[in-house]
C-alpha cells in the first residue's frame, strides 16, 4: 500500500531510507566466513534493532549451558541457539546439540526457544522436536527473519552483491558506483562517478 502524502508535498514510494551499518551488511555478505562468536554477535546486532532487550550468555573458550543469547520483549523471554556452519560444509546441526538446547530452556524456565542455523536440519531432528516449543530457523528462514526484522538490510545486501558480481568500479573518493562515460571530443570511455557533480 503506497503511503501518498499531501500534494504539497513531493510523492515518494521508499520514503526516508533507513541507514544500515556497513559492517551488519558486509557480515551477511560474508556469512558464511563469519567465526561462531562473530555469527553470535550478528544475531545479537539484528534482534537489538528488532526491539529486544538482548543478553549476550555466551563468551569465547567457555561454556555457555547449551543457551547463547536471551531475548526480551513485552515480557516474554526467548532463548537462542546460534550454530554457523559453511553453506558448503559437511556439518549439519547435531540432534544432541538440539537435545541439549531443550534441556537448558527447561532448567532455566524460559518457555520459547529459537534455534538459528546458517546450515540446515535433518528430518529426524524436525519430526523429534516436532511439538516442541522451540523454533527452527534454517539458512533459507534466517533470511526470512533478517527481513521481518531489517528489510533494508537484505536490500542493501543484494545491491552490493550485485555491484560486486558485476565489478562495476567504486569511486575512491566517495564510495559510490562509477558508471561509463565517453568524452565529447576524443568519444573516448571511461569510468566516472555516478554522483558527478556533486563528487569529482
Amino acid at each position: 500500500m503506497f503511503n501518498f502524502k499531501k500534494q504539497s508535498e513531493p510523492l515518494t514510494l521508499l520514503g526516508v531510507t533507513p541507514f544500515v551499518r556497513k559492517d551488519l551488511c558486509d557480515n551477511l555478505l560474508n556469512i558464511d566466513n563469519l567465526s561462531g562468536e562473530e555469527f553470535e554477535c550478528f544475531l545479537c546486532d539484528l534482534f537489538s534493532l528488532g526491539g529486544y532487550k538482548v543478553q549476550k550468555n555466551s563468551r569465547p573458550n567457555e561454556p555457555d549451558g547449551g543457551i547463547d543469547i536471551i531475548l526480551e520483549k513485552c515480557g516474554t523471554k526467548i532463548a537462542v541457539q546460534a550454530k554457523h556452519y559453511k553453506l558448503k560444509g559437511t556439518n549439519t546441526v547435531k540432534i544432541q546439540d538440539v537435545r541439549s538446547f531443550a534441556g537448558a530452556i527447561n532448567n532455566k524456565n524460559i518457555k520459547f526457544g529459537a534455534f538459528i542455523t546458517t546450515h540446515y536440519f535433518t528430518p529426524q531432528t524436525l519430526s523429534e522436536f516436532r511439538n516442541s516449543n522451540i523454533e527452527f530457523i534454517d539458512r533459507k528462514h534466517l533470511f526470512s527473519l533478517i527481513g521481518s526484522i531489517y528489510p533494508q538490510l537484505l536490500a542493501d545486501a543484494y545491491y552490493e552483491k550485485e555491484i560486486i558480481s558485476e565489478k562495476i568500479p567504486r569511486c575512491e573518493k566517495c564510495g559510490s558506483v562509477k558508471i561509463k562515460k565517453y568524452n565529447k571530443n576524443s568519444k573516448q570511455c571511461f569510468w566516472g562517478c555516478v554522483r558527478y557533480p556533486d563528487c569529482k
